[in-house]
């Protein structure tokens, strides 16, 4: 009883007294065996009850998908052979690596499971900050960085300071130099949506495919265009099964993607990605950059 009622406000009916009804901190002025008591006597009444709707924060595990609410404890006992577990348990415990590296375990797993639970129920889907009653799931999308779940309004935002945005300061003030600040948010929002919308394979490829990119100008152009991207992660699915270095030149390959498009920008003001630029009438401009690109 008194558990309930700490998230309660309860007015008290003194039958000796003639005062008006007020509202007490059970809390603080009666103990758990004071309530019960004037439960009992019919002294006590409560006139509105307030539920406290915090619920416990639940993610979902990369390994095995399902819900967890100890996270960290239950990769230590169930999977502490993994790779990435490994080397959480190597860093020092309270330190802020050893955060973000859970943190990216967690992430990369909410991501998955959103992704399979999407077309079944959007209210089982996790978010990073729970959305309130005028916002609709549909308005949440994830981090390329992080594979956090945020609002289209706060995405933008949020990825140029994500924790896991390893892109310098100089290449992103050149973007936003390159290209106006609304088309850097619509670049971003299509580009997440294109993530909800891969396969179950390209999705988890994808997830180990980001850590093979490096950081500079073409990489930064590769990685908002969704036709290189996805190309990426398909030739990375092909290579799963071979050796690491030859996984390594696929981003070499999208660059030269990347280069083609600049080219083809260059010509042609109008197309600013590779999708665009594959229309029928856009082939002889396509042929024109990619001569360029050769004799350059």
């Amino acid at each position: 009883i008194y558990h309930h009622m700490q998230v309660c406000n309860m007015k008290i009916l003194e039958s000796q007294t003639t005062e008006k009804d007020k509202t007490l901190d059970l809390s603080v002025d009666l103990s758990p065996m004071e309530i019960v008591q004037k439960l009992i006597n019919n002294e006590l009444e409560v006139s509105e009850i307030k539920i406290n709707k915090r619920r416990t924060k639940r993610g979902a595990c990369y390994f095995c998908y399902k819900l967890q609410t100890k996270y960290l404890r239950h990769l230590i006992k169930f999977h502490s052979k993994e790779p990435e577990v490994k080397h959480v348990i190597s860093l020092n415990k309270g330190s802020k690596e050893r955060h973000l590296a859970i943190q990216a375990i967690r992430r990369k797993g909410n991501f998955v499971y959103n992704k399979n639970i999407l077309g079944y129920n959007k209210d089982l889907m996790i978010f990073n900050r729970s959305p309130d009653s005028k916002r609709k799931c549909k308005n949440f999308l994830p981090c390329e960085h992080c594979f956090g779940f945020f609002t289209k309004d706060y995405l933008f935002k949020h990825s140029y300071k994500c924790q896991f945005n390893t892109t310098s300061e100089e290449i992103k003030k050149q973007e936003l130099k390159r290209m106006s600040e609304k088309k850097i948010k619509r670049d971003i929002n299509h580009y997440s949506s294109s993530l909800l919308t891969c396969t179950d394979e390209e999705a988890e490829s994808f997830v180990h495919f980001k850590s093979l990119l490096k950081n500079n100008k073409i990489t930064a152009l590769a990685k908002n265009d969704e036709l290189i991207m996805r190309y990426g992660a398909l030739l990375y699915e092909g290579k799963k099964g071979v050796k690491s270095a030859v996984r390594e030149r696929i981003p070499q390959k999208m660059r030269s993607l990347a280069r083609l498009v600049i080219r083809i920008n260059i010509i042609d003001k109008n197309i600013s990605n590779l999708s665009e630029s594959l229309k029928p009438q856009h082939l002889k401009t396509i042929m024109k950059a990619a001569l360029n690109l050769c004799s350059a």
